[in-house]
Parts: structure tokens; sequence; C-alpha cells
């Protein structure tokens, strides 16, 4: 842990716990370490609610805390899930859950249970998907999340060596039944490293190299993303095509995979196949729109501009006054009292340029509308009723009177762009 500080004086630490060993022996470990500085541990359960018996589970890594004295928290996924990459959606929304736990509870740092057995099949997973240096990197040991911290402290360590902690312990763990599930990918490589006789320990070393190189790509993207690149409130952004070509292929990647993770609303960035065909297009200056990661890109003028695009976008989300949420992985917002005059149903969804377009007969007062580029209306959140729409924040508009009255109630108190992935690349850490 003292690698990954500083930490405050008696620090505030959530632990990621899903009941299996490498959690189950962080957690317990985690909780050594605080009390010897002054601090607390909380144990974050996330029940993805998927399958029969999850429940069970979460209560039986409830009474294990509970005997060691371990504060334990279990947060829930409710609504629809995906039919399609179930995996990836549940670590999402775990991600996103254990954060804004972080973020309520002034809680600033998350550890995570990653091994060098995860740090393994991370790697031949990113070989086997065609990554780059960036990816082959794999995991980084800590990085940083909306409003918290994620670490990995055990990254270094064997599962086989925190399930011999586990047994001095004496203290049992839950065995995942995903992890014997042949339709994931991760499963049959966790059996391949085994039958081949690999080495978690040499697969790491690998990763540390590409860890290095990857370090100093990210330094280059961000001195590039600083000197060419712009950012916009209503949530697009642009970058001079000229820094773009003047660095190497690799940085220039990074940039624009960056772009698409940030107005996309993306934890992640797409793949680098994906991001190099669409980097060919931009260096012959292709005048077609491309899409990729939910964006739309085009170039116009010396400039690649990256706007949301207008599909997959957020389900109407149903007003409920002094709520705060994330939209659409971009725009944090907290709503306010209920509108005057608003007739029935009160949502928030993304604006239709159909709508807005085909109510000008209704607009009072807007600003800004010539300032925002027609391919970024679409991905603005706006405030629905029965009759249409009743405010728009970011063109100022509100349909009962005029924006800047302090007298008039728009229904959204707050609206600022901040996406899941950050500007600029938190440095990648090499333990």
């Amino acid at each position: 842990m003292t690698a990954l500080g500083p930490f405050e004086t008696n620090p505030q630490i959530a632990v990621a716990v899903s009941g299996g060993s490498d959690s189950i022996a962080l957690v317990i470990l985690a909780d050594k370490w605080a009390r010897l500085n002054g601090g607390d541990v909380t144990a974050l359960t996330v029940n993805h609610n998927l399958r029969e018996g999850s429940a069970k589970e979460v209560a039986q890594v409830g009474n294990w805390l509970a005997k060691r004295r371990i504060k334990h928290v279990v947060l829930s996924w409710e609504g629809k899930k995906p039919i399609t990459g179930i995996q990836q959606a549940a670590r999402d929304e775990r991600y996103r859950l254990m954060d804004q736990w972080c973020q309520r509870n002034y809680v600033l740092h998350l550890l995570l249970g990653h091994t060098q057995d995860d740090q393994a099949e991370t790697l031949l997973m990113r070989l086997e998907r065609g990554s780059g240096p960036d990816g082959l990197a794999a995991m980084s040991v800590q990085r940083e999340l909306n409003n918290c911290r994620l670490l990995r402290p055990v990254l270094d360590c064997s599962r086989n060596t925190l399930r011999n902690f586990l047994e001095y312990q004496r203290q049992d763990w839950l065995d995942d039944p995903s992890n014997c599930d042949g339709r994931f990918l991760r499963t049959h490589l966790r059996h391949w490293i085994v039958d081949a006789g690999l080495s978690p320990e040499e697969l790491t070393k690998r990763t540390k190299r590409y860890g290095l190189a990857r370090k100093a790509a990210e330094y280059e993207a961000n001195r590039t993303m600083a000197l060419g690149g712009s950012f916009f409130s209503a949530g697009y952004a642009r970058i001079k095509i000229s820094c773009l070509t003047c660095v190497s292929e690799d940085v220039a990647l990074l940039v624009i995979a960056r772009l698409i993770a940030i107005v996309g609303g993306l934890f992640y960035k797409p793949s680098r196949t994906s991001v190099k065909r669409l980097y060919k297009r931009v260096i012959i200056g292709s005048n077609a729109k491309m899409t990729l990661g939910r964006c739309l890109l085009r170039i116009f003028g010396a400039y690649l501009e990256v706007y949301r695009e207008r599909r997959n976008l957020p389900d109407p989300v149903i007003f409920e006054a002094g709520r705060s949420i994330i939209w659409d992985g971009r725009f944090e917002l907290v709503f306010g009292r209920v509108p005057l005059e608003t007739r029935g149903n009160l949502y928030l969804q993304s604006l239709s340029r159909r709508d807005w377009y085909g109510s000008r007969v209704e607009k009072q007062n807007f600003r800004f509308e010539d300032y925002i580029p027609t391919f970024a209306l679409a991905g603005l959140p706006a405030l629905y009723d029965d009759r249409g729409i009743v405010t728009v924040p970011h063109l100022e508009y509100c349909r009962n009177g005029q924006w800047l009255d302090n007298s008039i109630e728009t229904g959204i108190n707050k609206v600022c762009f901040r996406p899941y992935s950050s500007v600029s690349f938190g440095s990648f850490c090499v333990d």
C-alpha cells in the first residue's frame, strides 16, 4: 500500500469484494493496514441480479466480514440487462455503482483484487484481439475514476499466494460459477495457461515492458491534446489534423481513441484496429463522415471534429426533483423543481432536432444555438413534457420564460460536461 500512496491521515478505504479468494484476501489485508494507520475499510459488494442464488452468496460474504468487524455495503444492479456483452456491461455498472458510492461517502481510494493471474489473462486476451502496445500493457496498478482512485495492490501477487494466506487465516471463499463458463474467452485462456505450462509471472513481465512504452506514448498524447485539442461544454470536441500528422501513428491513435471515448461517453477506448482504419481515412483527407464508438467524426477545414452520434442515445429518464444523474456517460445533471405550466409526464431525453426546428413559434429566448454546430444538437439533454420541449440548458431555452430570469423554474439546476473518460491520460502506472 505504501507504494500506492500518499494517503491521508486516518485513510478511508473501499474494497470491492465479490466473495472470491482474491477479493476476500485483499479486504482482510487492507483492513489490517487501515487499522494500523488509524483508518477504516468498507467492503463493497455488487449484486448484479443475474442468476439465482446471488443474494445468498452476498449474505454469506456479509457474515464472513461481520465476524471480522469489517463494514459491508451491498450495491444492486437494477433494471434491464443486455442480452449480449453481459460481462462488459456488468463490469461497467459495477464500477459506476462503486464510484458513486465513493463520491457520496467521501472515499478517495477504491481497491480491486486483481492478481498476477488476471494480468496474464488480460495480456493474452488483448493479444488475441490485436491490441497495440498500450493495450498489451494490460492493467495499470492505479487509475482514476470520476470520483476516486482505483488501486490494485495485489497485482504482483499470484492467486495461489493469496489462497495460501486465506488457508492460514482459516477463511473460506466463494468460487464464481462464471469462471468455469465456456462461453467466455477468459475462461478458455485460464485453462490454456495451465495446460501450456505457462507462468503468469513470466507473462506479466511482458506487460511491464509494454507499460513503460505506454507511459511514454501517453506523455506525447497529452502534449498533442494540449497543443491541438478543444473540448466544448455542449459535449463535442475537435483537434487540429496537423497535430495528428506530426506525431507517431501510435500516439495519433491514442489521441483519436481518447476523443471518441470522451465524446461517446465510454469507459474504455474503442479497439486499436477500428481506430486505425479511421485514422487512415483522416490522413488521406476523406470528406466522408465516419462513425465509431457512438461518435460521428468529420473533417472540417483544418480540424477533425467529433460529435455524439444520433443513435444508441439514452432512454428517457423520469424527472425527479433534486435527483443527480450522469446522463449518457457525458453530462452531470441535477434536477430542480417542477417548471410551471408543464403538462403530463416530465422526463429527460436527447434533444430531437425535428422537435427543435419544428417549434420555432414557441421560442422566447435562446442565445447559443448559433454557436453550437448542428451535429451537436442531437447529443444534448433536454427536458420534455407531453407538449414537447420544456428546457434545453445548453441553448439557454426555457419554454415558460427567460432563461436568466431567476424567478423562473427551468427544471434543471445544474448541467456540466463530465465524461467518464478524462481529457488527459492519467499516467499509466507500472509497479
